[in-house]
């Protein structure tokens, strides 16, 4: 089995950055490891966005 996040960072046009996330996992098991992990896997994304907002933002 196999994991890869992406973290991308992507120019807008109107002189902002989106941050694009994502995590798949591929291979054999691995869609036990999407039925175990996936929740935990977005919610740590979230966290992570935020921060990287908070960042960006001087907070």
């Amino acid at each position: 089995m196999r994991t890869e996040a992406v973290h991308e960072a992507r120019a807008d046009g109107e002189g902002r950055t989106r941050l694009a996330l994502s995590i798949t996992w591929t291979g054999s098991g691995a869609w036990i490891a999407r039925i175990l992990f996936s929740g935990k896997a977005r919610r740590y994304m979230a966290k992570e966005a935020e921060a990287f907002a908070a960042l960006a933002e001087g907070r």
